[in-house]
């Protein structure tokens, strides 16, 4: 799901005794609610758009912030966006319908289209590249890295397996490219052209797209960059085009007028068969030990005891982040695109959910509920982890924070990114810190959790959660949050 998932604004639904299933107002009454449930997330510095559809149809669009801090460009549905992880539902998609009309099956292996795969990736099947369950890494090189399919191949045919494929669940960016090299190999076109011209043009859904829907040297007005004011290319490709380390699993640009428009021709039959939505969207492989959730075709379904059956994909590259999201009982959908880490397209989500449910979002603020410590950094191993990152987010040298990411952080902390991606999220987050006194920490053994607070001179508070897991004795992060 989405890079730096943990990275969300610390939120929590909260309802005076909720039933087991909570009715959906109707949209007069959603629209009438939503505007109050974005106060928190405006208050905490959401800078993106967030539209919620009933039925297909948008009941309330609201955007905060700017997509252009330098001209005060303001976000709408149709400024251009990095869709992220999003792409991942693409791929999917476009996997079922070729199952579904017989060109390929879930059981085809790689050997079968690669026959330089290697004996313990051989029999790596469609079925478990397109559920997170083939034991690939999440990554084998950075998103920013202009390889070509020849040299994907080689690294993830170089990695080592996580575990034996089909035992497990482990999102996997490399083994969604590997199914997009084997959708070119089976249809003779492109990736991207046979998404465009097979599926989305015809639907009239022309501005997502690659090169072909975004010129990097002629970039559109009406797109986000960073709020440091680097155009996405830059930030998400690392040029002037995405490399093999985004095709098929990230990077795509889009609009939410666009993501819209895909979403309601997905479900009118227009764009896949009945059969393909059908596989694509069946609850195939549970997201890890006691997740509620389950992963299709580049999809996620979850059965949620009051909101009922939901569809969903999100993603993040650092600086930007995306999120739809289909409660099918209902009829809502909800959109969301953020240029910003701080307070992500997941944390707008939910605070969307309280409007259509009707459900208080509230920020969880843990500064009124610790008793805090005086900063020691040296206290413990746990404590010495949380510090150093402190101190490497604030200035560290590239080399330094190398090493902490691949010698201090759990593998599936690792895999979530690129290394750019680490780096990106340090240096958000040292912006901030570098402006801030430390005022208090405080360590809970038992959940493997350090929180350190800062404090601004104009009283801003920022809250650090560093988890972490003991490796062979040792604690190793695995996971950052945020709260302000």
């Amino acid at each position: 799901m989405t890079i730096f998932s943990s990275l969300v604004l610390a939120t929590a639904l909260q309802a005076a005794a909720p039933p087991a299933v909570l009715e959906a107002g109707t949209p007069a009454e959603v629209a009438a609610r939503l505007s109050a449930a974005y106060e928190p997330i405006a208050e905490a510095g959401f800078s993106g758009i967030v539209v919620v559809t009933h039925d297909g149809e948008i009941i309330h669009e609201a955007a905060f912030g700017a997509a252009n801090y330098e001209t005060d460009e303001p976000f709408t549905t149709s400024t251009t966006v990095d869709m992220a992880s999003i792409v991942k539902t693409y791929t999917g998609m476009m996997a079922a319908q070729l199952i579904a009309d017989g060109r390929l099956s879930p059981d085809d292996t790689l050997a079968d289209f690669f026959p330089t795969a290697p004996a313990d990736k051989a029999g790596i099947t469609l079925h478990q590249l397109l559920t997170h369950s083939s034991g690939l890494p999440g990554a084998v090189a950075d998103d920013a890295a202009q390889i070509d399919t020849a040299e994907l191949l080689d690294l993830a045919f170089g990695a080592d397996l996580l575990f034996e494929p089909g035992t497990r669940y482990h999102y996997s960016n490399t083994a969604f490219s590997l199914v997009a090299a084997i959708i070119e190999q089976i249809t003779g076109s492109s990736y991207e052209d046979y998404l465009l011209d097979e599926y989305l043009h015809p639907a009239g859904i022309r501005r997502t797209g690659y090169g072909r829907a975004y010129d990097a040297g002629n970039p559109p007005d009406d797109m986000a960059w960073t709020m440091a004011g680097d155009p996405i290319h830059d930030w998400t490709w690392g040029g002037p085009e995405a490399g093999w380390a985004l095709i098929g699993n990230g990077g795509m640009m889009t609009t939410i007028d666009d993501l819209i428009a895909w979403r309601n021709a997905y479900n009118s039959g227009a764009l896949i068969s009945e059969e393909a939505r059908g596989l694509q969207q069946s609850p195939h492989v549970q997201e890890g030990d006691g997740a509620p959730s389950q992963y299709g075709y580049g999809v996620v379904v979850e059965d949620h005891p009051q909101f009922g059956r939901i569809f969903w994909h999100n993603g993040g590259s650092g600086a930007f982040s995306a999120h739809w999201r289909e409660y099918a009982d209902t009829g809502y959908a909800v959109f969301a695109a953020t240029n910003t880490l701080r307070v992500d397209a997941d944390a707008a989500m939910l605070a969307a959910t309280g409007g259509i449910f009707g459900v208080e979002i509230q920020i969880d603020s843990r500064a009124e509920t610790v008793d805090w410590d005086d900063v020691d950094f040296d206290r413990n191993a746990a404590t010495r982890l949380a510090g150093d990152f402190l101190d490497l987010a604030q200035g560290g040298i590239e080399a330094d924070r190398r090493a902490f990411v691949e010698n201090r952080m759990i593998q599936g902390l690792q895999d979530v990114a690129p290394m750019e991606g680490h780096f990106g999220m340090m240096d958000q987050i040292g912006e901030t810190a570098r402006s801030m006194a430390l005022t208090g920490m405080t360590e809970d053994p038992d959940e493997g959790l350090v929180l350190i607070r800062l404090e601004a001179e104009d009283g801003r508070v920022m809250i650090l959660e560093v988890n972490y897991e003991l490796v062979d004795g040792m604690p190793r992060m695995s996971g950052i949050g945020v709260t302000d």
